[in-house]
């Protein structure tokens, strides 16, 4: 992953924003703060790999990195120091540390003793405090429950000066206090809240409701002159917007700002400070299969005439999720881009409006007619549910198939596009009662979910429809099975084999992993035996075939390196 540190730089009026750099290191920085007086800069920075981990200064224009805390190899048992903010006198930097998933603290680093002290259990989210105008105290959102349970979070008042708490808001996450500190905005979920407060810092009334965004909220920060609110919510990718503090204002997009940015700091002279997340980029490769010898070449995207799984079965059309607008949306336009027009406006959640997902990208049927694509929980690894949809290429409302099932995922159209071969797990009162990765076939006219008999994963059919190829775990097994029955075989077995292939008339296009390399075999599947063809750029990924089986077209991952950088164009003077 790629973290960039950035300065936002505005001018009069709301323009364009420019990017370049401000700090660049390798490995991951983060979560950058300025001094009161502009003078000196703090940040989180990771080694590479996170061999080590600590909060850094800077001159602000310029200089020499260093250490302030942290930085040493053993930070999983010190923890992992994050989010530092400086003080409004500028003599001490707030900082929290990360022990655990659900374990985190608050700390003050003195900059005048070089001693820290820690104010109590903090929630083990970025943005979870801010100081308070005057220094006396600090927002801090706390967990109010089992968070192993709930997640749930509130914010209290600390004392910067013995950690004495009282209660805020019991719900709430990133808090900040408006320059005149009388007023305390937060994220509660989705929405955007402010409460009036006393010149002691009391809440004056229930909170007020300013937005609902389609995702959760996760950075708030408050213009120098308290009339407007930039805040980030945690979509698809991150997006920032702004709201001005009016009755009736509605959000709007920071005009060029790009999605994946966070903003931590807003400076007195309109500029920002913030983070790029750094989402790997995707590159597209092809191999001539019939070159001697054959050599991957870079490629800006495979045409249509190529029938690359995002274009129609007549090569007129394409699809894809697109996340402008930090949520992902499914469009379509004609092969050269043009046209474009949205069939999805956001992906169906998994059970309710709080529950959303993200997709998998889409699939035509055979006869062009349908699109069938699958979502998956935001919660990650922590959730497999997939659930399988359809929807007319002409648009209307996505049908679910297979409700039973806990998850359907990796769809395939069978060649008459009557059904979809999917990867199945049902759950029935909390218990699994299919194996994992059960292939299925599921009836695209009743929803039907019929068991194949094999278990596995990343299923494709051949060219001719009669076999179904599938990968099994561990170790890594290529197999396959006739559909019209009969017991499956295998194919090939290695540790190194990777699970991306490509299924062509008479043979499979495979990868192994070996170091940093990815070897692309040609496999015969009726002697079993292969032939290394190429070195290609690891890991490598989406692979198909040109229809005439000439071209092999895979996909490859490339994380840019670390770096920060400066954008104009914030907030208005």
């Amino acid at each position: 992953m790629r973290l960039a540190l950035f300065v936002l730089i505005t001018s009069g009026s709301w323009a364009q924003p420019q990017i370049k750099a401000l700090i660049d290191l390798p490995g991951t920085s983060g979560s950058p703060s300025l001094s009161p007086d502009g003078q000196t800069l703090a940040f989180q920075h990771c080694e590479p790999e996170y061999r080590a981990c600590g909060i850094y200064t800077r001159p602000y224009a310029g200089g020499e990195v260093q250490l302030l805390i942290g930085g040493r190899a053993e930070v999983p048992l010190e923890g992992f120091p994050d989010d530092p903010r400086w003080s409004p006198d500028g003599k001490q930097i707030a900082f929290i540390r990360v022990y655990a998933r659900y374990e985190a603290r608050l700390f003050i680093f003195d900059l005048v003793t070089n001693m820290e002290r820690s104010l109590g259990s903090a929630c083990a989210e970025a943005s979870s405090f801010g100081w308070s105008p005057n220094g006396r105290y600090l927002a801090l959102s706390v967990y109010t429950g089992e968070p192993s349970v709930s997640f749930n979070c509130g914010i209290v008042l600390v004392a910067a000066s013995n950690g004495v708490r009282r209660l805020l808001s019991p719900t709430g996450t990133a808090p900040a206090f408006s320059p005149d500190g009388r007023t305390l905005a937060y994220a509660d979920g989705f929405v955007l809240k402010t409460i009036r407060l006393s010149s002691a810092y009391q809440p004056l009334g229930p909170p007020q409701a300013l937005v609902r965004e389609p995702r959760p909220i996760s950075q708030v920060q408050w213009s120098l002159d308290d009339k407007q609110i930039v805040y980030q919510a945690w979509g698809d990718v991150p997006y920032v917007r702004r709201i001005s503090i009016v009755p009736g204002a509605k959000p709007r997009p920071i005009p060029g700002v790009p999605n994946g940015l966070s903003i931590h700091q807003i400076l007195p002279n309109g500029d920002a400070l913030g983070m790029d997340a750094g989402f790997s980029e995707t590159s597209h490769w092809r191999v001539d299969l019939r070159a001697s010898p054959p050599k991957p070449e870079r490629v800006v995207s495979a045409p249509c005439t190529e029938r690359p799984p995002e274009c129609s079965p007549d090569g007129r059309k394409r699809i894809f999720f697109s996340t402008e607008t930090g949520v992902s949306q499914l469009w379509v336009t004609d092969a050269d881009g043009a046209n474009r027009r949205l069939l999805l406006a956001a992906t169906p959640p998994m059970s309710d409006a709080s529950d959303y997902s993200f997709p998998d990208p889409p699939r035509w049927a055979p006869d062009g007619r349908l699109i069938a694509f699958t979502v998956h929980s935001h919660l990650g690894y922590g959730d497999n549910r997939a659930h399988l949809y359809l929807i007319l290429s002409e648009g209307g409302p996505p049908r679910r198939l297979g409700k039973d099932f806990h998850s359907l995922s990796d769809p395939v159209w069978s060649r008459d596009g009557k059904s979809l071969y999917c990867v199945a797990e049902r759950v029935i009162d909390g218990r699994m009662t299919e194996p994992l990765d059960s292939v299925v076939r599921v009836d695209v006219a009743t929803g039907k979910v019929t068991a194949v008999g094999e278990a596995g994963s990343q299923p494709q059919l051949s060219p001719d429809g009669a076999w179904l190829y599938f990968m099994t775990f561990p170790p890594p097994r290529l197999m396959r099975v006739r559909l019209t029955g009969g017991p499956s075989e295998l194919l090939s077995e290695d540790k190194r084999l990777a699970f991306r292939y490509a299924v062509g008339d008479s043979y499979v296009c495979m990868f192994e992993f070996e170091n940093d390399e990815a070897k692309l075999l040609l496999l015969d599947p009726n002697t079993k035996k292969s032939e290394q063809l190429a070195i290609v750029p690891r890991p490598a990924t989406g692979a198909r075939l040109s229809p005439d089986g000439r071209f092999l077209y895979f996909d490859h991952f490339e994380t840019a390196a670390q770096r920060a950088i400066s954008i104009t164009g914030l907030v208005p003077r």
